[in-house]
């Protein structure tokens, strides 16, 4: 068409569907001021309208409702002239456009001839008719959120088209699992990340990278476990809804979320060791809208994620390589050298003899020491057993097929190596993908190969190595491994120490591995553009093994004479099989500015396990480490093992309505059974609720570039947990020969079972808004919560008088409040020059109380306070209107300077020297008060640079180092630096620790090392280049090669000095990937 003006300022936003032209203009000039001049014959054969904008330019809009209707129109001034449009030759072209995932309409998409502004949009259906003059060459297909097609025009008069979603744009999709909505219209608290996303901030470690994008994610510190790669991490998603695993009898975190691949539940080992490479999206699901599908399974989050699918066209080959380069982290040890450390010594009272005798023995001690260290032993033990790790993972995915079948074809394998010498962990995996699509079947079938080869250091726990005295020597002169660092006689005393290196050089075995095998069937029968009927089947089977084997000659039986129990053999094996079932019905209506998505549906699992393990002991020589060379069980032992089988099943129903794209509603209903229940509470009930409101496609927010979008919602429902024992509401019994009486066999109660063991509820309330201001600029995101849990699940230790260990049962009520938010800000963007720069904050506060427990709860206080018999570490205690990780200690005034003993507070405020557990209270929270990241992104012209900091502070921790490193030292061994003044030395003196020497007793729970932990680090620091459409590539055969750097961990400001990584040290990690296409 020809028009006289090229650019209107005016916006308009417009959504009709089937409407008269003249409808059109009279809403036009409403909005607009602009008359339409037209002769009432001229609009006779004119077609009605359909069209959905919002807040475009009013040329744009004219140039979409007179496509296609042989009229053309000029403006003068503020009047649009309606003429008949120049008579040439045109063919009629129809076809059907389509999404190409899951074959559904798509309406609203524009079609346009190439070259010309003639276009025209889908209907309800999909379905198109244009006009095509002579000479036109392709016709083009755009859709939000979806990549363009261009089609060349043939002589084909009825096209279908399927259009792929833009990854760009992929977080406007919310991937439950379960079905996949448009964000814009779901009233849920979710976020996504695409792979590309991830890849950004870390090149293995999944969790590591979602953490750093959403502050609600959280992996909880272990400062003893440290960076050790065989080591599952604890993960949180908004903080704590159940009560912790009191005697190690719940299954696994019972605060963990729910992890789906693909659309069906695995287990956390499953995603820690998938390749990356393969993930396309993750999506988060928060609150009660986003979680309630999930039923008794969604209480504490669902981590949801989706690997990449086959795409149609030329067979495509992708290999990535990513190699890793780690080293230890060993800043937060600072230890006294030989010198200092002999030094130390003497002034703590280690050569203070109480006869002349014993005085000459332990001068005698000294001497041998003190010679060892002038000449010029000084060992350096950290850097013993540690060593910079060397890992590289490479896949390789093969893609390709056409419409109709589709392929794709993945190999991977990592090679990782930790910080700790001998540490490794292998994984390889394979997966053949194929979709089939015949009329309106569609099939696809994912089946998956993946094993795992694990092995401990033999070096054993890094502890160890930092209480060696550095005036030991850990060679002799050639060069080899002493059994025994020391071995001195002195009088019929004997004064030795075994050496660690030495028994990392022996023959010792600490591995473990797995083989698994799983296969994903979806079927999916589409009646039409608005319903379809989907049936999903997984299999899944796994076989694990654990082995440890330790010489003889190891140190751990250095006091056992009888060579019957010298060296040991341990082994375990398990299998584990499972399979579940969804059938879903889905609905999705459009009429007009209604829209109904309607989704019924039933699941069916199964899983179950058994395992054995066997200790032997009494083996000859360490090379002979078969179980077969043992002389015996282990004393008093004999084999061990257990099964399980949970069932469970449910039936689903999940719907929304959106009118005119600014109201939204939202409902969720599930009925759930499981056998893991009491036999009367089998079943439970969860529903959610939802609404939504898109504020900024009301009138009043048409016009001007400010509020881009507002968007409002909230939600609430309850959901389930379901982390407890597969039989926890069942009595069991032990039956065999160790119960026989009079030759007839017996059996004995071994298992205290409660049938009236009831499914945990936890109550989601969430309000939110989603806003973007300034053109685009600026992306907020603010979300509030607050989860209450009725009838909480824990199983708690019993006293002993009972006859029972354990015993689980519903115990109490927890209130987790928090508020998260995440922003980012364009500072420069210039799509033409492949410019943008940005820089983006987000974070979370949570916080959780108890508001009820019961009396039974109550009572294992008692409990765990007679089991923590030293006292020296804190342990879990349960008091209302507290939170869950509050640090319990008795208050302390300091040490006393007249007598250097340390001067407490009781609970009714007296001053006591003496120490009582009852005097304990509540000091402080081991749980940051805010947590999350800040940091920038600038990319331009294939260049990728990011920064990723991450930021905790208000909680408290306490420093178990200042009892363990300095104030309870036994200074026979090497010690923190902060212990070389002895603390207190005199009547008078102030100091912060009370006298440490050769008789100093524990220091119990005090007040005097609760400190606060605020931590600034820098989690991920990358730079990458993207070689996308550089000549040079076509020209050696490659489709695409983009190079990327990472370093994580790089390092990490703290408000509190303390050894970290006790048992395996933390580790600072540096990568170098490659990705490229043919």
């Amino acid at each position: 068409m020809q028009v006289s003006a090229s650019s209107l300022a005016q916006r308009v936003t417009l959504s009709k569907s089937n409407t008269p032209l003249k409808a059109i203009f009279k809403e036009l000039k409403a909005q607009t001021g602009y008359n339409f001049f037209y002769t009432d014959n001229l609009l006779d054969n004119v077609g009605p309208v359909s069209i959905n904008v919002r807040n475009s330019d009013l040329a744009d809009v004219l140039e979409l409702i007179f496509s296609g209707q042989q009229l053309d129109y000029l403006i003068r001034d503020k009047t649009v002239i309606v003429k008949a449009a120049t008579v040439t030759r045109q063919n009629i072209i129809s076809g059907f456009v389509g999404d190409k995932k899951d074959r559904k309409a798509l309406p609203m998409v524009t079609v346009a001839i190439k070259g010309t502004k003639s276009s025209v949009q889908t209907d309800q259906n999909g379905k198109f008719t244009i006009s095509v003059p002579s000479g036109a060459k392709a016709l083009e297909f755009r859709y939000l959120g979806y990549k363009t097609i261009e089609i060349p025009i043939t002589v084909n008069a009825d096209y279908t088209i399927y259009m792929e979603e833009d990854q760009r744009v992929l977080n406007e999709t919310v991937i439950t699992g379960i079905f996949d909505r448009k964000s814009g219209s779901f009233s849920g608290a979710a976020r996504t990340l695409t792979g590309v996303e991830l890849k950004k901030v870390s090149s293995n470690n999944v969790f590591a990278a979602v953490a750093a994008l959403d502050p609600a994610f959280r992996i909880v510190p272990n400062n003893v476990a440290g960076g050790n790669i065989n080591q599952l991490p604890e993960i949180q998603m908004r903080g704590q809804n159940s009560f912790p695993n009191l005697t190690g009898q719940l299954s696994g975190n019972p605060n963990a979320p729910l992890f789906i691949l693909d659309g069906f539940e695995v287990s956390l080992q499953r995603i820690v060791d998938l390749d990356m490479n393969l993930i396309s999206s993750i999506t988060l699901l928060k609150d009660a809208s986003a979680t309630a599908i999930y039923g008794s399974r969604g209480a504490n989050g669902i981590m949801v994620v989706t690997t990449v699918v086959p795409q149609a066209g030329k067979i495509q080959v992708t290999f990535n390589n990513d190699f890793r380069f780690t080293t230890p982290d060993l800043s937060v040890y600072n230890l006294l050298d030989a010198k200092d450390k002999l030094n130390f010594e003497q002034r703590a009272g280690v050569y203070a003899g109480g006869s002349n005798q014993q005085q000459n023995k332990l001068d005698v001690l000294y001497n041998e020491r003190y010679k060892a260290m002038v000449s010029g032993v000084n060992t350096d033990w950290l850097a013993l057993p540690v060593q910079n790790g060397y890992s590289n993972r490479s896949s390789l995915y093969l893609q390709g097929g056409d419409e109709t079948i589709r392929y794709g074809l993945q190999f991977s394998g990592d090679m990782a190596s930790g910080v700790m010498k001998g540490q490794t962990r292998n994984n390889y995996s394979g997966q053949f993908d194929l979709n089939y699509v015949v009329k309106k079947f569609q099939f696809s079938n994912s089946i998956r190969i993946f094993q795992n080869k694990a092995n401990e250091s033999p070096y054993g726990n890094f502890s160890e190595y930092v209480t060696m005295n550095p005036y030991w020597a850990p060679y002799d002169e050639n060069g080899k491994a002493k059994k025994m660092l020391e071995d001195y006689r002195i009088d019929n005393t004997v004064y030795s120490q075994t050496s660690p290196v030495y028994d990392a050089t022996l023959n010792s075995v600490n591995s473990s591995k797995y083989f698994g095998l799983s296969n994903n069937l979806t079927v999916r029968y589409t009646a039409s553009s608005a319903f379809y009927l989907e049936s999903r089947l997984s299999l899944n089977k796994q076989n694990s093994a654990a082995d440890q084997f330790y010489s003889a000659e190891d140190s751990r039986f250095s006091e056992i004479t009888d060579l019957n129990r010298k060296g040991s053999y341990t082994v375990r094996n398990e299998n584990t099989g499972s399979y579940q079932s969804l059938t879903t019905a889905n609905l999705n209506l459009s009429y007009g500015p209604h829209q109904i998505f309607s989704n019924i549906g039933f699941d069916i699992r199964n899983s179950n396990s058994e395992y054995y393990s066997i200790t032997a002991e009494g083996f000859p020589y360490d090379r002979l480490d078969n179980l077969l060379f043992a002389t015996q069980y282990q004393a008093n032992g004999r084999p061990t093992g257990d099964e399980s089988t949970v069932r469970s099943l449910g039936l689903i129903y999940s719907g929304s309505y959106t009118y005119d794209n600014r109201f939204l509603a939202d409902v969720s209903f599930r009925r759930d059974g499981s056998s893991q229940y009491g036999s009367k509470k089998r079943f439970g009930t969860f529903w959610s609720t939802g609404i939504g409101w898109n504020i900024h496609n009301e009138k009043f927010f048409r016009k001007g570039d400010v509020v881009n979008r507002l968007k409002i919602r909230a939600s609430y429902g309850p959901t389930g947990s379901q982390n407890l024992p597969a039989y926890a509401s069942q009595f069991r019994y032990n039956f065999g020969t160790s119960t026989s009486y009079y030759g007839e066999l017996g059996s004995t109660l071994i298992g205290l079972g409660n049938e009236k063991l009831s499914w945990q509820n936890v109550y989601k309330g969430n309000i939110g808004a989603d806003v973007v201001l300034f053109k685009e600029k600026l992306d907020l995101r603010v979300d509030f919560y607050r989860e209450n849990t009725r009838n909480a699940l824990t199983t708690i230790s019993l006293a002993p008088s009972t006859g029972f260990t354990s015993y689980s049962e519903n115990l109490g009520q927890l209130q987790n409040t928090g508020f998260e938010f995440s922003m980012r800000y364009k500072i420069l963007e210039n799509a033409a020059n492949g410019l943008l720069w940005s820089v983006n904050v987000n974070g979370s506060t949570n916080k959780n109380i108890l508001k009820e427990i019961s009396n039974k709860l109550k009572a294992s206080n008692d409990i765990a306070n007679n089991a923590n018999t030293d006292q020296v570490v804190p342990n879990v205690l349960f008091q209302e209107g507290e939170s869950l990780n509050t640090i319990y200690v008795v208050r302390s005034l300091g040490v006393d300077p007249a007598t250097g003993s340390e001067l407490y507070l009781t609970k009714n405020g007296e001053k006591t020297f003496t120490w009582n557990a009852v005097d304990k209270v509540a000091f402080g929270i081991a749980q940051p008060k805010w947590n999350g990241n800040f940091g920038s992104n600038f990319m331009y012209k294939g260049f990728d640079l990011n920064l990723i900091f991450n930021y905790q502070f208000g909680g408290q921790l306490y420093n178990q180092t200042l009892i363990d490193r300095v104030e309870s030292v036994d200074p026979a061994f090497n010690v923190d630096r902060r212990a070389f003044d002895l603390g207190w030395s005199g009547p008078g003196d102030v100091s912060r620790y009370t006298r440490i020497g050769t008789s100093t007793a524990d220091t119990r729970l005090t007040s005097r090392f609760v400190q606060d932990d605020n931590n600034l680090t820098l989690s991920s620091a990358s730079i990458g280049y993207n070689f996308f459409r550089r000549a040079f590539l076509k020209k050696i055969g490659m489709r695409s090669m983009q190079v990327t750097a990472i370093t994580n961990d790089l390092f990490r400001i703290s408000s509190i000095q303390i050894e970290r990584g006790t048992s395996n040290p933390f580790a600072r990690t540096y990568s170098l990937s490659l990705r490229v296409g043919f």
